[in-house]
Formats: C-alpha cells, structure tokens, sequence
C-alpha cells in the first residue's frame, strides 16, 4: 500500500516537473554551457544570457524578494497553498 502510493508521488511529481518551464529553462541552460565548453565564444554568450533571463525570471515571479512582505502575506500563501493542495487531493479521489 504504502509503495504504490510512493510510486503515485513519484509520478506525479515527475510529471510535474516535466510541464515547467524553468525545468527546461534550466535544462537548455545547461545544454547550451555545455556545447560552449567546445564551441564558440557565442555558445558562452547564448547559455549565459538563457541563464540570466531565468534568474530575471524568478526574481520577477516573486516580487517579495524585493520588498519586506507584510506579516499577513506569509498566512495568506499558506492558506491558498493549503487550499490548492485539498482541491488537487479531491480531484485525485
């Protein structure tokens, strides 16, 4: 019971992780730094600049990086993150 269950984790987590981008952000980051270390210099300027929109990219996703947050933000992502994981637990039922 408790293996096939691990096993259904699993597989919704890769699942996930296969529909975000910044997975494949990363990923062709990396592909791209690693064909530089043998390319040319503008391999290096392709995989560098991939890799800095997506640290642009974070930053902006989450604007409390930038600004203290209010005290009550921290209990409202909470909730919401509470909220989304009941909805996804009925649908999974």
């Amino acid at each position: 019971m408790l293996r096939e269950q691990n096993k259904q984790l699993a597989r919704q987590a890769l699942r996930e992780v296969l529909r975000s981008r910044l997975f494949w952000l990363m990923v062709g980051g990396g592909v791209l730094l690693d064909l530089a270390q043998e390319g040319t210099w503008l391999l290096h300027l392709a995989g560098g600049g991939l890799l800095f929109l997506l640290v642009l990219a974070i930053l902006f996703a989450h604007p409390d990086l930038f600004f203290l947050p209010d005290p009550e933000w921290g209990t409202y992502y909470e909730v919401r993150r509470l909220r989304e994981e009941v909805r996804r637990l009925r649908r999974g039922q």
